[in-house]
C-alpha cells in the first residue's frame, strides 16, 4: 500500500516475471511489518518491505514456519527473588499486572508467524498478527489466530512442494 498515490509493488513484481495470485500478509498502513506475495504460476512468493524494492524467494527458500505467542508464562523476571514484592509491584506495575494474566493463562500478549528463509544470512522474516493485550476468549483472538494458523499453513506448504521440486 502506499501512503500517497498508487501502490507499484504488482508492477515491479510483474517486470520480474512474478504474477501476483494471491497476497499472503498485507501489512498495516504505516507499519513496518512486510508485505507477502504469492505466484502459484511459477511457485514463487515475495516480500516488500515499506520503502523497498520487493524481493522474490522461491517455494524451495521456505526452511520453517512456525507461529509465535506470548502468552506471558516465559517472563525473563519471574526467577528473580521477590518478584512479587511490594516493591517490585510499586517500581514496575505493568510488569505484575502482565504477570498475573499469565497466570490466569487468558491473555495473548503478542502473536504472529516466523518464516525461516534459505540464505547466507539464515534470514528470519516475523510477520505480526497481535502486538497488545487480547483476551483469548475473544472471537477477534479466535479469528487472528486462526489467520495465523492458516499463514503458517501455507509457508509449510509451499516448503513442502519446494522440496518436491528439487
Amino acid at each position: 500500500m502506499a501512503l500517497f498515490g498508487k501502490d507499484k509493488t504488482r508492477e515491479l513484481l510483474s517486470k520480474e516475471g512474478f504474477e501476483v495470485t494471491s497476497v499472503l500478509y498485507q501489512a498495516m498502513p504505516l507499519s513496518a511489518a512486510p508485505t507477502v506475495y504469492q505466484d502459484e504460476v511459477h511457485l514463487a512468493w515475495a516480500v516488500r518491505m515499506p520503502a523497498s524494492e520487493p524481493r522474490i524467494f522461491s517455494y524451495a527458500d521456505v526452511l520453517a514456519s512456525q507461529v509465535v505467542e506470548d502468552d506471558g508464562t516465559q517472563a525473563p523476571d519471574e526467577a528473580q527473588p521477590g518478584a512479587d514484592s511490594f516493591a517490585s509491584f510499586v517500581a514496575n506495575p505493568m510488569r505484575a499486572s502482565r504477570r498475573n494474566a499469565a497466570r490466569r493463562a487468558e491473555t495473548c500478549f503478542s502473536l504472529g508467524v516466523a518464516v525461516r528463509v534459505r540464505g547466507a544470512e539464515g534470514a528470519l522474516l516475523q510477520l505480526p498478527f497481535i502486538a497488545s493485550r487480547t483476551s483469548k476468549s475473544s472471537d477477534a483472538y479466535r479469528r487472528i489466530r486462526a489467520e495465523a494458523d492458516a499463514l503458517h499453513e501455507a509457508f509449510e506448504a509451499m516448503g513442502r512442494h519446494g522440496e518436491r521440486g528439487r
